[in-house]
């Protein structure tokens, strides 16, 4: 399938941004409205007509246009434009659950979350006249967002069902999460969404789709450390709705949800050992005599439990590559070994060490961007693991800025191995809630703010290693405020004439002028009576200006620009130098800022802060330019000591 350009408009009301999901019959993009609401961002499913007929297509629309839940995605519209079919619903911002949870191991408590969200969603649908069958649960159509909240996706293969009609089934279903029934071609009720249930809740705890004969009475577990022990309780109630039969199954998520909800809270923890109650006050003294039979087989247990259990290495999720964190394990013993393993290459030991503070402690650095499972051993046998440890990239931004600055961002680090590629995205979560996606090209983003208040800025890098399955790690987030302007305290200004007000000869004290100076000084102002202008009467110029400097100070500079026909591809800069006060050599790098503003705007603010290290005692010069085509005003260039 080819896909629609950025910039595409569908219906005249929706823009494609980007392509966020493909499949072999799907493309799903995502778009913003246009109009009042035009930053509400949308995600458009395109169908291909040729893969699926109109009818089957709309069964989506169908099932979910008259739905009202804070777990289903909201529709808002349906049409055909240029023989393709499309499909317009909320933009959810999250991720698919079998993604989640490759990425990162959740607990017990995030999953039976997700469970009774899923639970509550299907008990719903399961509610309607007549019940809406889902019949494609699975990891890939969950979505948890930001806040955890799970969002029950793709309705191509739902159908509305009565218990009573031995209708057509339609054969779409995922076999390794399905009922056996649906798998065999017979009629699918409700009772084959909680199969499907039970499925999810088992990949949760386990990574992987259950074993089709898991809920045998006659199946023996053998025990996997190597993954996430599911609970007994939780367990027991995996293997009653994943029976074979459909009539050993809850009958409703009425039951699974009530379930769920004595089960939240309990512990993870290996199952109980359970003592039969005596059946009558004669068998009293046997009963007690198999209790202290019991309690030391119990005693037993727990010891070998401790002895041979694979223990959880404590320590943070994630590192920035780079940096260096501490991990521990509760084993008292220098001839630990331990080992990280790359899980893009998990075979391969990439760094082994011995561990310090009498074996149990380890200082960790990451040898690339990546994932990583670390294992400590004694004496070649494993002990302790953590399955997953996140090394991530980093970026600065400015903690404050102005409305309409354009941030460049880009990464702090680079992958750190030559044998490793990357894809970057760039998460902005604006003051409404809204996430903006923004793709690195490759890696570096530019990003204009238009809103007032916090924003929320978050690295998402996937990276490849050969034919390995990529990761997704993510940065750590990094909050911009965003005000309307700086309002400048008089009595910390230190530059001279920062209006152009004061001049001699017509020309502005403290200001060099470079290029034509006689068309510099204007009468379009932000304040008083002059500003600086650069424009074609100017010639190639720009505007300096010089103070000194403290050792040891921190500044912020600020100044109002218009602009007017200014060419695509503008540039507005303020630039920092730093010059000797014995010559003309500059003694630190420069600083500067720049905005990539077009066309023409009324005034409009920038700001730059910087710095002197101390014991350094420049001379410090401002220097005001423009690149490009068109004509440009400063003015008020105002600059405050902070510190």
């Amino acid at each position: 399938m080819t896909h629609l350009e950025r910039g595409t408009v569908l219906e005249g009301r929706y823009e494609i941004l980007q392509v966020i999901d493909r499949g072999g019959t799907a493309m799903v993009y995502l778009g913003r409205r246009l109009g009042l609401d035009s930053r509400a961002l949308v995600a458009v499913k395109e169908l291909d007509p040729d893969a699926v007929k109109y009818d089957e297509y709309r069964n989506e629309v169908e099932a979910l246009y008259n739905l009202s839940h804070p777990n289903l995605p909201k529709i808002y519209d349906f049409f055909e434009a240029e023989g393709r079919f499309y499909l317009v619903m909320e933009y959810v911002e999250g991720e698919a659950l079998d993604l989640r949870t490759a990425r990162t191991r959740p607990s017990e408590a995030e999953i039976l979350d997700w469970a009774a969200q899923i639970a509550d969603v299907m008990a719903y649908l399961h509610d309607q006249d007549p019940p809406l069958v889902h019949r494609d649960l699975k990891p890939a159509n969950l979505l948890v967002d930001v806040k955890g909240r799970v969002k029950l996706v793709d309705f191509g293969i739902a159908a509305r069902v009565s218990l009573r009609r031995s209708g057509k089934v339609i054969h779409g279903y995922t076999e390794n999460m399905a009922a056996p029934e649906q798998v065999a071609g017979r009629l699918v009720d409700q009772r084959s969404d909680i199969f499907s249930f039970g499925a999810t809740l088992y990949y949760m705890f386990t990574g992987e789709a259950p074993p089709r004969d898991y809920a045998s009475p006659d199946k023996r577990e053998t025990v996997r450390l190597d993954k996430m022990q599911i609970p007994f309780e939780v367990d027991q109630l995996i293997k009653k709705c994943l029976q074979l039969n459909p009539d050993n199954r809850y009958q409703s998520f009425h039951e699974v949800r009530e379930r769920l909800a004595d089960l939240r809270g309990y512990p993870a923890a290996p199952s109980p050992v359970r003592l039969a109650r005596p059946r009558s006050s004669k068998a009293k003294p046997r009963v007690i005599a198999g209790r202290g039979i019991a309690m030391v087989v119990m005693f037993v247990i727990v010891l070998a439990w401790n002895a041979y259990a694979v223990r959880s290495v404590t320590g943070p999720t994630s590192v920035v590559y780079g940096e260096t964190v501490e991990l521990s394990v509760d084993i008292n013993d220098p001839d630990l070994i331990w080992k990280v393993y790359d899980l893009q290459d998990p075979q391969r030991v990439r760094q082994d060490y011995r561990g310090t503070s009498g074996g149990k402690s380890l200082r960790f650095s990451p040898p690339s961007v990546g994932s990583f499972r670390v294992e400590v051993y004694r004496n070649d046998r494993l002990v302790a693991r953590l399955k997953r440890i996140d090394a991530v990239q980093s970026f600065q931004a400015r903690p404050q800025s102005v409305i309409h600055h354009r941030a460049i961002l880009r990464p702090l680090q680079s992958l750190g191995d030559a044998s490793k590629s990357g894809q970057w995205r760039w998460l902005i979560q604006k003051p409404d809630g809204t996430v903006v996606i923004v793709p690195g090209e490759p890696e570096i983003a530019a990003y204009q703010f238009d809103a007032i208040g916090a924003h929320v800025i978050t690295l998402e890098t996937t990276v490849k290693q050969g034919d390995a399955k990529p990761v997704v790690v993510k940065s750590p987030s990094v909050t911009v405020e965003i005000v309307n302007q700086f309002v400048p305290e008089p009595k910390r200004v230190v530059n001279l004439n920062p209006g152009f007000e004061q001049r001699s000869d017509g020309m502005p004290l403290a200001w060099f002028l470079v290029g034509n100076p006689s068309h510099y000084v204007h009468d379009v102002v932000k304040s008083g009576s002059a500003a600086m202008r650069i424009g074609p009467e100017t010639g190639a110029g720009y505007v300096w200006s010089r103070w000194v400097g403290r050792p040891g100070a921190c500044y912020r500079l600020t100044v109002w620009v218009k602009g007017e026909a200014a060419s695509p591809g503008s540039l507005q800069v303020i630039n920092i130098r730093f010059r000797s006060k014995t010559s003309e050599a500059y003694i630190l790098p420069e600083v500067s800022t720049e905005e990539s503003w077009e066309g023409s705007w009324d005034w409009r603010q920038m700001a730059l802060e910087f710095s002197v290290p101390e014991g350094v005692d420049p001379m410090i010069e401002i220097v005001l330019n423009r690149l490009g085509d068109g004509t440009i005003w400063f003015d008020d260039c105002i600059v405050e000591r902070l510190k």
